[in-house]
């Protein structure tokens, strides 16, 4: 098998509406040979207020057993999106899993995947609703002189969360940065709201 596909894939199937193929970090981990993984895949989305109401009330144990619970559901119903041969017998193939030597059952090589739910406030992204850029906060208008904003929930000159955005505040920042030490960046950002 090779790990050659698109890099994000959207599928439009909730909770996990997004396939994120990040097969490049493989080459930088430390896996023994005989059980290194063919691909590292991302399934991500996010939870409806239904669920997050229902969450909200647990401990992070009982968040994590939940999600594990409707993540298995999924992945049983829908894997075969992008394994074909996933339900082969009518069962899935969580053999196909990639997991600890010691953990040889299906739901061993199942619970020792990664899972992880962004419930808690300090968790949760930033929204891009309509008339929500004017809450957006500059770098350099953190309202303390020596701290300077990063990140793409600040206002980079667009009102959406990416990765570009994400480096292009950066470069906002290392701007602002150089201005308060009386450099005069040599490079412009351009953005569609003004060039920085």
């Amino acid at each position: 098998s090779n790990n050659r596909a698109a890099a994000n894939t959207v599928v439009y199937q909730e909770p996990f509406t997004s396939w994120l193929n990040q097969s490049q970090v493989l080459n930088t981990e430390n896996w023994p040979k005989k059980s290194k993984p063919l691909l590292t895949a991302y399934f991500t989305g996010s939870i409806t207020p239904k669920k997050e109401k229902e969450f909200s009330s647990k401990t992070h144990q009982q968040k994590m057993n939940l999600f594990k619970i409707e993540a298995k559901k999924w992945l049983t119903r829908y894997m075969g999106l992008f394994w074909p041969h996933w339900l082969d017998s009518g069962k899935p193939q969580w053999k196909w899993l990639c997991a600890p030597p010691d953990n040889t059952t299906d739901e061993q090589k199942y619970s020792s995947q990664y899972f992880r739910v962004n419930i808690n406030p300090t968790d949760q992204y930033t929204l891009s609703v309509p008339n929500s850029a004017k809450y957006r906060l500059r770098t350099d208008n953190s309202g303390y002189w020596n701290l300077l904003l990063c990140g793409d929930w600040i206002d980079y000159g667009d009102n959406a969360g990416f990765v570009e955005g994400a480096i292009i505040s950066g470069l906002l920042a290392a701007h602002a940065l150089q201005r308060q030490q009386g450099i005069e960046p040599k490079t412009s950002i351009l953005t569609h709201k003004e060039i920085f």
